[in-house]
């Protein structure tokens, strides 16, 4: 950049005016003698002025003058012309995804959209096999018998009749005429062919019921029913430890063969054998607690026919009643003894097997009793399942 540019516009319209460095030497010589002159005397008057001189020849140009400071901002000019877009740049990463919004409420259904055209019809499949016959639908009703046609004229036989023709067509029934006179009986002729069957006519009404059959033989016991409900909860039962055995007799009699449970009131229940002396026979006995500690009992015979009542066993049933098993020793049976009620006051006995010694009874997780004992004779080891919580065969709850 040129200084010169930087002269102001002012500075350029004052160029004219502008001394020589001659004349302005001049001038200063003059002005100091004045001075100097005036310096002891007192100051005259001031002169006329006199004429302007003439203009005197621009000067030389002067060296440029420090840089003034920067003016103030002008006014922002007029806005450009937009220029033409830049190329679009490119495609930046993808930012960091941010958190899924919840989702939107569900737009309304849309209209149906045009049903499209009907493609052609596929080519037929093979026919598949014949299904199997449905059930025979229930026989409609019987149908009207039509009107009777009129009879025919008879014809005269000529010959021997020859074979019979053809069936044809039924043609239209006719209307019925009058009646005519009768006429002489002809001989019967030769009697058509049957007609076909008309259809069944309606079932009658069912006939009363037949006497009721025998009994047929007991079925095999069913498969267990399903456990059922919880019953409430008994009274608890306490079983303080003792500080002391406490031995209580119950019964003053000679008693073998004992077997003890706990009964489904929480009391004890007891079987034993009342042992005969000098001819008299063995009866089975139980005895039922009357407390927790037994001090004293409820004391019933169950059985006293015959010899009976050796090697018991006792457990309580699912039903919650005991359950006894023992031997005959009169007949060499096993027997079994099923208590009616809780005390045992009364039992139902019944002969399970023609042999058994030594028997051991429990309940299986069917419920039903399960004896173990010894067949003597064959000194086998044999096993009774009941059929039943008497372990009574052929037992019917009534």
């Amino acid at each position: 950049m040129n200084f010169p540019d930087l002269v102001s516009p002012v500075a350029l319209r004052q160029r004219p005016i502008i001394l020589s460095s001659a004349l302005l030497a001049t001038l200063l010589v003059i002005l100091l003698l004045v001075a100097c002159s005036a310096s002891d005397g007192k100051d005259g008057n001031d002169g006329v002025d006199g004429p302007q001189g003439l203009q005197g020849a621009q000067g030389l140009k002067g060296d440029t003058g420090p840089q003034s400071p920067a003016g103030a901002a002008g006014k922002d000019g007029v806005a450009g012309v937009a220029g033409d877009s830049g190329a679009q740049g490119p495609v930046g990463k993808d930012g960091v995804a941010g958190v899924a919004g919840d989702p939107g409420a569900q737009g309304p259904v849309g209209k149906d959209g045009v049903a499209g055209v009907a493609g052609d019809p596929g080519a037929q499949g093979p026919t598949g096999k014949d299904g199997v016959d449905g059930v025979a639908g229930v026989q409609g009703l019987k149908g009207e018998v039509g009107p009777e046609g009129a009879d025919g004229i008879d014809g005269e036989a000529i010959g021997l009749p020859g074979p019979q023709g053809p069936k044809g067509d039924e043609g239209l029934q006719g209307i019925t005429g009058e009646t005519g006179p009768e006429g002489p009986v002809a001989e019967p002729g030769i009697q058509g062919e049957a007609g076909e069957a008309g259809a069944a006519g309606e079932a009658g009404a069912a006939g009363e019921a037949g006497a009721a059959g025998e009994a047929g033989a007991a079925g095999e016991a069913g498969a267990a029913g399903a456990d059922g409900a919880a019953g409430a909860a008994g009274a608890a039962i306490v079983r303080n430890i003792p500080a002391s055995n406490v031995l209580t007799p119950l019964d003053s009699v000679t008693s073998t063969f004992t077997s003890t449970t706990i009964g489904a009131d929480g009391l004890g229940l007891i079987s034993y054998t009342k042992s005969g002396f000098m001819g008299t026979n063995n009866e089975l006995k139980v005895a039922h607690c009357d407390n927790t500690n037994c001090t004293s009992a409820t004391k019933t015979t169950l059985d006293s026919t015959g010899n009976v009542g050796d090697y018991t066993s006792i457990t309580i049933g699912a039903d919650g009643l005991g359950l006894i098993s023992y031997r005959d020793i009169t007949n060499s049976d096993l027997k079994v003894a099923h208590c009616s009620n809780t005390a045992c006051t009364s039992a139902t006995a019944a002969t399970i097997d023609s042999t058994g010694r030594y028997p051991s009874i429990t309940i299986g997780v069917d419920g039903l009793g399960l004896i173990i004992y010894s067949d003597v004779p064959n000194t086998n080891l044999k096993v009774a399942h009941c059929e039943n919580a008497f372990c009574t065969p052929y037992f019917r709850r009534r």
